[in-house]
Formats: structure tokens, sequence, C-alpha cells
């Protein structure tokens, strides 16, 4: 690499407003799949519950779980792709 061609890359991808992207983007995706990791660890959980117990409602915590992970891998998606 020259020396012209560094300073453009340097003044291209070292500038302020491309970190900043970089950055919110890249804390978008780690967030987003970390609550995905907590979401399956949580539909688990209500899953071990229901089968210990038993209760009439067991059905709705499930399906309530489903909608989470559902809600959730939208939001991966979304910091994937849109942010």
């Amino acid at each position: 690499m020259d020396n012209s061609s560094l300073s453009v890359f340097m003044s291209t991808y070292l500038s302020g407003p491309f970190l900043i992207r970089f950055f919110y983007k890249a804390f978008s995706i780690v967030s987003t799949v970390i609550f995905f990791v907590y979401t399956i660890v949580i539909h688990k959980q209500i899953e071990e519950v229901t089968n210990t117990i038993a209760n009439r409602k067991h059905s709705i915590l499930v399906f309530v779980s489903f909608i989470q992970i559902f809600v959730v891998l939208c939001l991966v998606i979304f910091a994937l792709f849109y942010l």
C-alpha cells in the first residue's frame, strides 16, 4: 500500500461517523444474540416447569415463550441487515 491509498483508507474507515456506525451495529448484533440465548434458556425453563408442575395454563406459557423467540429472531434479522 502506498501512502496515498493508506491516507484514503484511514480517512474513510477510521473517521468518526464510520466508527460510530460500526460500534452501534456491533453492539446491536451482540446484544440481540445474547437476548436470543436468554429467550432459549427461559423457554427451556418453562418447559421443565410445565413438565414438573401440572397446571392448566402450561400451553399458554409455552406459546408466549415461542412468541418471544420469534420476536427476538426478528430483532436479530433486523440488527444484521437493516442497521
